[in-house]
């Protein structure tokens, strides 16, 4: 089969939403889709997506999407002519580009060579220094053992960083500020290599401070052709994983982006690249920029490039495949307005990220926002299941404007509509992170979230302003619910006495008192302080967004859950247990006792489902807050389990290796002793 045949039939050798994203180009092209799920995978929304889905059975990446010739048997088994990556998993294999060349299977990506020439960093370096590019200080050989690498990071200078040679995505990648942690980040990064790439091989170079993570995307035809496609700007990012991207970048000169254009079709012309591919630059405060890697495949974040340029990436990637040259020049490319992207993770910001896996319980995406232009590209659906073997991110929330503080204002509209519940997610963090003033002014680094949240993510604290939009949601839920009650039941019917119109609302610890009035124009009365306040709702009974319009303007209040006389709110990414009472209630809840929250637990059970890669402690040992404990491995990342007080190990019942589930019982402490 040549290289430039036609593509008819395309298998996603990948899973979650790249792989819906590359369905639904390719059947607005007219080519068949083939997707191939594990057995974690059967109800997948991609699954259900595609034209024809194909079981390749296992659990774990290992056992199914990066299984080289169960993606071989299914391409023969449906007939498949082309083969898309997506990312991750098989994108970056030069190995799986050679195979699906000898089996006449056209690979939706570069050339095998220039992916080894690229996707290897210790390589890629190299080459990049060939090419005339901007090179971070390191020693980009192999780390032979412990005496080496101290000798090597000695000789760079601390901080330095190690990462993973087959690696992206913040995977064996750690920064190290003394000597004295350098084996054990080596150990543990080698440890997270192998398990996500089942290749260890480490480098390190010099880790510059407060860098901007700067990347250029380019599209190469097989006709030496090399276009960029503008730059995005990635610095937003906890644990060296991106959380917000934009384009284009509010931190560079018109000068410096010509010179990242100028190097990165160097780079791509001295590997003799074609398809998408991204170069990644670190840039300090001064405009320095190094060049940091080449990702040969598509970016998680290329739709913020399709936004500002009007180009599909996916579309153009396998039309390259077939053949054909670009259909545009360097000249034509020009960036309309702005775009960001926020990635929604499983995890709990606010318990060190840690992974949260479950069944989704409800999940909706917003339909149309009046003035908003955004898109949601999403893996998931209501009763999907969040496994320990994949990685977190379940979808991507992107919006555009004419403006930065457009796209913003429209990430701000969006993920307040975005409704999604029974498991935890990093949209509470994301929303706190755009309402940030050093966010909204571009003053922004790699450091961003550890500077801005120095002990973690604790939740976001309500405004005044917040607490008003919240106790005008509840009054509106609450003389509906109470309507609807008495049409249903003929009791419990609302009194239309004023002085009776009184609601307790209690906020955490805070209980106000609050009177209010329904007025002929259907608008509501409420008065705080003894001064009146009018606000408007179009909530109906079982609605899960609360919209209240005060002053003209909107506030939508998600309801998460709703209990007899209290409801799990979340308003502007701050959640919050309310209760509300009427009068004859309220009057006595000053009475009820209060409970001690504060009691150190007994023991620690397992917050995730994960091997339990190491124990840090023995029976016995006093250990202090903050020290580890254990390591779970979960979403092939390594998570550093930490005692949040001092205490003592009274007793340990699991051993190395085991396999955790939510709940189960790790560590028994002794809080008696001094």
């Amino acid at each position: 089969m040549s290289n430039n045949s036609k593509i008819h039939t395309i298998l996603i050798a990948n899973r979650g939403e790249i792989a819906v994203r590359v369905i639904e180009t390719a059947k607005k092209m007219g080519i068949k889709t083939v997707a191939i799920y594990s057995d974690v995978d059967a109800q997948a929304k991609f699954v259900q997506k595609a034209d024809v889905a194909i079981p390749i059975g296992g659990i774990t990446s290992r056992e199914s999407y990066l299984d080289i010739e169960k993606v071989i048997k299914a391409c023969k088994m449906s007939g498949a002519n082309a083969v898309h990556p997506g990312y991750g998993f098989l994108s970056e294999k030069s190995e799986f580009v050679e195979r699906c060349a000898k089996e006449g299977i056209i690979f939706v990506g570069p050339s095998a060579k220039s992916m080894e020439m690229m996707g290897d960093k210790i390589t890629s370096k190299e080459t990049a220094k060939k090419a005339g590019v901007n090179v971070v200080p390191g020693f980009l050989g192999i780390i032979d053992g412990k005496d080496h690498a101290e000798k090597i990071a000695s000789e760079i200078g601390f901080p330095v960083i190690i990462k993973a040679s087959a690696g992206g995505g913040g995977k064996g990648m750690k920064i190290v500020y003394d000597i004295k942690d350098l084996w054990a980040s080596v150990e543990s990064a080698k440890n997270e290599a192998k398990n996500a790439f089942g290749d260890d091989r480490l480098f390190i170079e010099k880790y510059i401070e407060r860098p901007h993570h700067i990347e250029i995307q380019l599209i190469a035809d097989k006709h030496g052709n090399v276009v960029c496609l503008g730059e995005r700007e990635c610095s937003i990012q906890r644990f060296n994983q991106k959380v917000i991207e934009e384009s284009p970048s509010p931190s560079i000169s018109e000068k410096t982006r010509s010179q990242m254009y100028e190097q990165s079709v160097k780079l791509a012309k001295e590997c003799g690249y074609f398809s998408a591919g991204t170069i990644e630059f670190v840039m300090d405060g001064k405009e320095n920029f190094y060049f940091l890697e080449m990702n040969t495949r598509l970016q998680v974040e290329h739709p913020v490039t399709e936004y500002v340029t009007g180009k599909d990436l996916v579309q153009l990637m396998i039309k390259i495949a077939e053949g054909e040259k670009l259909p545009f020049t360097q000249d034509e490319i020009k960036i309309n307005g702005w775009s960001m992207e926020a990635r929604i993770c499983a995890e709990d910001p606010s318990k060190g990220f840690m992974p949260s896996i479950g069944r989704i319980s409800h999940y909706k995406e917003p339909r149309e926002i009046h003035n908003v232009k955004f898109r949601i590209d999403s893996g998931v659906l209501e009763g999907s299941e969040i496994s320990p073997y994949y990685d977190s991110m379940i979808a991507k929330v992107i919006t555009h404007g004419s403006t930065r503080a457009e796209a913003i204002e429209s990430m701000k509209k969006t993920l307040g509509q975005f409704e999604l519940a029974g498991i935890s997610t990093n949209i509470n963090l994301v929303e706190d992170i755009i309402r940030n003033k050093d966010f909204k002014d571009g003053k922004i680094s790699t450091w961003f979230i550890k500077e801005n949240y120095p002990d973690g993510f604790k939740g976001i604290e309500l405004s005044d302003d917040g607490k008003i939009s919240i106790i005008a949601a509840i009054i509106k839920l609450y003389i509906t619910n109470e309507a609807k009650r008495w049409k249903t039941s003929g009791q419990f019917a609302l009194t239309r006495d004023p002085d009776d119109r009184v609601l307790y609302i209690k906020i955490g610890d805070e209980q106000h008192k609050i009177r209010y009035s329904e007025k002929e124009n259907g608008d509501i009365a409420m008065y705080i302080n003894n001064i009146e306040l009018d606000f408007s709702s179009n909530y109906k009974y079982g609605d899960t967004i609360l919209k209240v319009t005060i002053k003209g303007e909107d506030k939508y209040i998600k309801i998460l859950h709703l209990f007899e006389g209290s409801a799990k709110i979340n308003y502007q990414g701050s959640q919050s247990l309310v209760q509300f009472f009427p009068r004859h209630i309220g009057e006595y809840t000053k009475h009820m006792p209060i409970i001690d929250t504060n009691k150190k637990p007994d023991n620690f059970e397992s917050p995730i489902t994960g091997m339990l890669v190491k124990l840090c402690i023995n029976e016995g040992d006093k250990v202090l807050a903050g020290q580890e404990l254990c390591v779970i491995e979960a979403m092939k990342m390594e998570n550093v389990i930490r005692a949040e007080f001092d205490t003592t190990i009274r007793k340990i019942h699991k051993e190395k290796g085991a396999m955790l589930s939510v709940g189960d019982l790790v560590i028994d402490f002794d809080n008696t002793q001094k």
